[in-house]
């Protein structure tokens, strides 16, 4: 099997995305996926970008990005090569 694209997250850095994909039907789920994991944001020796307040902080930049599109939330991603955007295809 061959990866045609990757799409990256980057994470903790200042980023420009390439595109965004609504996610406000799945925030609670993203949230809990996220909150699943809550030993990896306590503790010592834990950054404060993944601390407790950095949940919080992630969630708030998908409500930033939601706010582009109209809606509540969106995740960004970034894209190494150009996207296709064909505005008049109903596929």
């Amino acid at each position: 099997h061959r990866v045609e694209r990757l799409f990256f997250y980057p994470g903790n850095h200042p980023f420009t995305p390439s595109f965004l994909v609504k996610i406000s039907a799945f925030i609670d789920q993203w949230e809990a996926a996220v909150l699943a994991y809550r030993s990896q944001f306590a503790g010592e020796g834990v950054s404060e970008t993944v601390g407790p307040k950095g949940v919080e902080a992630r969630k708030a930049l998908r409500r930033y990005f939601g706010n582009y599109l109209g809606v509540d939330y969106a995740e960004p991603f970034v894209s190494p090569l150009p996207l296709l955007y064909v505005p008049w295809s109903r596929a």
